[in-house]
């Protein structure tokens, strides 16, 4: 079965600028992510961009490489109309979208999510943390009274 990545990074991130760009280790973040993509067990690695950077460091990692379409760029676009463009130039039985923004994923993890995916008992995997703790909003508590502590 035919499975690949995607990974979008944009040249400019509204929220945290230059996001893609700050160091992880003394090295850029979209660097640090990329390079992690040789000890993962795809059949082709993408990178979505729309930076000159970007796209020089992913072609020479041996990375695919996708011209991010200028509205695909624009602010109101999401991880799933890249989704969505992708899987209409891109043929594979098995798509993961990957995302640089967290750096902290390891290849072993991304690795096990393409076993159980190519298992056949599940139709798509979703990595999460399980966080077991208080939470307050607004001076509020949100998932426990404290009057029961």
């Amino acid at each position: 079965m035919h499975c690949i990545a995607t990974i979008p990074i944009k040249m400019e991130s509204e929220r945290v600028p230059g996001k893609n760009f700050r160091p992880i280790k003394g090295i850029p973040l979209y660097q640090y992510f990329l390079d992690k993509m040789s000890g993962c067990d795809f059949d082709k690695v993408y990178v979505d961009t729309d930076s000159e950077e970007i796209a020089e460091y992913a072609q020479d990692q041996g990375l695919g490489f996708i011209p991010r379409l200028p509205h695909l760029a624009e602010p109101d676009a999401n991880g799933n109309d890249l989704l969505n463009y992708h899987s209409t130039i891109l043929d594979a039985d098995y798509y993961f979208q990957l995302f640089i923004t967290s750096p902290l994923l390891k290849a072993t993890t991304i690795n096990e999510c393409i076993r159980v995916l190519q298992s056949g008992n599940c139709d798509s995997v979703l990595t999460t943390k399980s966080i077991h703790t208080w939470f307050w909003f607004k001076k509020k508590p949100v998932n426990y009274n404290p009057k029961g502590l």
